[in-house]
Parts: C-alpha cells; structure tokens; sequence
C-alpha cells in the first residue's frame, strides 16, 4: 500500500490524449481557483509488456518476478499538465493514495486523468477518464471508479477502472493566505514594484505610448542596457545562470563609449575584486574528442564558454540536466535530449545610505547568440551592422533573433521558465539560485 501524501504538485509539460475521453459534445468553462484530487488507484490494468514478453519473461525468471506495466497518472487541463503521481513497477492494480492541491486558471472541457506505462525509454498511454468541468464548476466533489477509456474508445481492459475524486474551489471561496501563495519558494512580500521590458533593447519611439492608471506615460527599458550597468555597478557579486551563456555576445550595441561591450570582457574585468559564478547547461553532445571539438547539437557555446574564462577568477560549471530516479536508460535519455532552460542573473546594487541589496533579473531571455531582438525585429538589414556574426539557428544558416517579453519586479517571488524578467531587493534573493531544481545536482561549495 502506498503511503498517503499530500502537497502541491505543479508540472511542466504537455500531455495530448490522441482520443476522445467523451462520446458526448462537452462545453467550455474556466476553472480559477483550486483543484483538490485524490488519486487512489486502478484496477485490472493490462499488461503493457507483453510486447516484449520474450524479454520479460526471461528477466521474470531471473529476478523471479513478474514483468507487467509500471503505471503513473498524469493530469491534465486542454493539454497542460498539472500533477502526476508517482510511478509504481511492475503492479496491474495500483495504490497511489496522493493527494493534490492545485492552483488553477486554465479554460478546457476536461480534466482528464492520463493512465501511463512508463517504459525504460519514455512511456505509453493505457487509457484515460475524463471529468466534465461543466460537471465539477458546481463545487461538488466529483467521486467514484471510472472505467479507463482506451484508444478504441472502449475500456483498456475488462473491469479496468480509476479510483479518484475531485473538487473545484472558486477563488471567490479561497481563504486569504497571509502568510503567501501554498506551494511557492518565498513568502509573500509587500511594497513590490514591476518594470516591464520588450525585447532586448528598445530604441525610442518605437513602441506606442501606453498610459497607466495615474495618467502617466509608461517609460520603456532597455533590458540588455540594464543588465550590463547592473554587472558593471556590483561590487561584491555576480552570479549568472542559463541555458545557454554566451562570452562574445555584446550587451550594448549603440553606445560608443562602451569599450568592454562583450559579455566576456565586462565580467573578467569584474572579477578583479567581484565574485563571479556561472552555472551553464552542459550539452553532452558538445564535447573534445581526441583534440577534436565538437559544438554541440543545440550549439551553445558551453565549452567555448569554459574555455575563455579559463585562468581567469571568472568560474564556470557546466551542469548537465539528471534524471534523478530510473533505469540507466531513462536517465541516459533524460540528459541526452532535456535541457535545463532557466535563466537569471544576480548582483549586489546600491541601497542607499552607503548600504547594497540583492537585485536580480530572472526570466525567459538567454545572454547568447540570437538572443539580441529590437521591436523592429529586423532580418537581414542588420546582418552587418548590430548582428554582425550574432545570430543563431543550429538548423539553417540564417539569421534568426529571437524576441523575449522580460519584466523586473522589486518583490521576493519566483517566476521559471517563462519570457518574464524579476528584479529581487532582499537579501533573501540569493536562494533563488540555490532552491533552482537543478541546483541539487550540485554541490554549491564547488563555486
């Protein structure tokens, strides 16, 4: 029996069921506020090893165990995932017994809870049930033991069912969380203010005006330009993490004072008196073999990158993405084809009163090749001039820049994966670097 575990567990993903959970026309609804699931377990599940049954067969007889499916449950709004439970090996009848606690604001017709096998190389779908919104936007707790549609849209297999139940709180009906948002790194912080950036850089005049409330006109940053006087004001720190993290790429483009444009070249001078840390995705294709250099599928520069802070006090640790639990092939295929795709970049600021702070800008826009966008969004007009030997596009040789929405924020909350910018002031800021998932691959002391 598994233990009952409680929690909210929010997913990155997207899980498209390639048939229809429903023979009935289902309507739209918008579901914000919160969704409470339990669930409980499956019965009578098929065996989804049986394709290989010469191979399971002959490991049962080894391990004196029988091979069959290894089922988790996934669940999903219009395609995105919200929660999944864990995996448990080789059981036709499972028991997960979780409980989840999930915030909400998704429009679909469904939430439908995916029934999978997961395989040593990704996973196969057995069935799904699918749970009307028009039926749980009423508030009441939707139970029982659903039979698990298959692909032919009957039952996956005789007497199958899903064991589970579901309800909808509005966020009309949702206490106040004083103490911040359940499930979020940080507590939740007053006196926040947000500064929104379009693109790298914005030349003047070329976005409309927008008006704010208090009959202001928005002014517009340059977030590049930001980000290198924020790099070249810090005194004690500059911590970078992303993607991909580029050395020869020029953070301001249309200031001819600016001599130490390159990214390189700002955070070597920096380091003479100012901690430095990057902490870059390691492509496992991008390796030396035999004095031969590869660059990589994805062509990040990550070597290269390592490579040209060499001998200096600049420090890099290239970080490839881990699997965590899993056959050794499924966590070959995990650091082979995923990424780690968070971004930020993180310096100690002038507070006033001879006093610094931690401000920090988290978000969607990599410090790399391709990344440099105006709102013009030139193609080839700029190939000599501001894109000169900037661009990327590891498929074809163009030019391709790539257009971010970046914001900065005076708040302590944490935004991933997302075109967002976030500008942090407390000291408590720094742990937005060491609570990143991927940073428990890590030993920090390595920095």
């Amino acid at each position: 029996m598994a233990h009952l575990t409680y929690g909210s567990y929010h997913c990155q993903g997207v899980q498209i069921v390639p048939f229809k959970t429903s023979m009935t026309p289902l309507s739209m609804f918008l579901l914000h506020g919160n969704l409470e699931i339990h669930v409980k377990g499956a019965k009578n599940l098929p065996n989804m090893d049986l394709v290989n049954s010469s191979i399971g067969d002959m490991i049962g007889t080894f391990c004196g165990k029988i091979q069959t499916s290894d089922p988790y449950v996934t669940v999903a709004i219009s395609g995105a995932v919200i929660c999944r439970t864990f995996v448990l090996r080789d059981d036709e009848n499972p028991v997960w017994d979780q409980h989840f606690n999930v915030p909400v604001a998704h429009y679909g017709t469904e939430v439908q809870f995916i029934v999978k096998d997961n395989d040593f190389v990704g996973s196969e779908i057995i069935g799904a049930v699918g749970i009307p919104i028009q039926q749980l936007i009423t508030g009441a707790r939707m139970t029982g033991a659903y039979p698990i549609i298959g692909a032919n849209g009957k039952p996956c297999n005789r007497g199958s069912s899903l064991s589970l139940w579901i309800q909808y709180i509005p966020m009309e009906y949702l206490p106040i969380h004083h103490e911040g948002v359940t499930g979020t790194y940080f507590p939740l912080r007053t006196g926040g203010t947000v500064t929104l950036y379009q693109d790298a850089h914005v030349h003047k005049g070329s976005l409309p005006d927008v008006v704010l409330s208090d009959g202001t006109v928005y002014k517009n940053g340059n977030c590049w330009r930001d980000i290198y006087d924020a790099i070249s004001q810090a005194r004690w720190l500059v911590y970078i993490t992303g993607w991909s993290i580029y050395h020869m790429v020029h953070l301001v483009r249309d200031d001819p004072l600016v001599t130490n444009g390159s990214l390189g070249e700002l955070l070597k001078a920096k380091s003479q008196g100012v901690r430095i840390l990057l902490l870059v995705w390691d492509d496992p294709t991008s390796t030396t073999i035999f004095g031969y250099k590869t660059e990589g599928v994805m062509n990040t520069g990550d070597d290269e990158t390592k490579r040209y802070f060499k001998n200096s006090c600049v420090k890099v640790l290239l970080c490839p993405r881990s699997a965590g639990k899993g056959s050794r092939a499924k966590k070959q295929e995990t650091g082979t084809i995923y990424t780690h795709h968070q971004k930020s970049v993180i310096v100690d600021a002038v507070a006033g009163n001879n006093r610094r702070k931690i401000i920090a800008f988290v978000g969607g826009l990599d410090l790399c090749k391709g990344r440099y966008d105006t709102p013009e969004h030139p193609i080839f007009s700029t190939l000599l001039t501001v894109h000169k030997d900037d661009y990327h596009n590891p498929n074809f040789v163009t030019n391709k820049s790539f257009s971010g929405k970046m914001v900065v924020m005076d708040a302590d909350i944490w935004i991933q994966d997302v075109t967002l910018e976030a500008w942090y002031e407390n000291p408590e800021s720094l742990e937005c670097v060491r609570r990143r998932r991927w940073m428990g691959q890590l030993n920090w002391q390595q920095f």
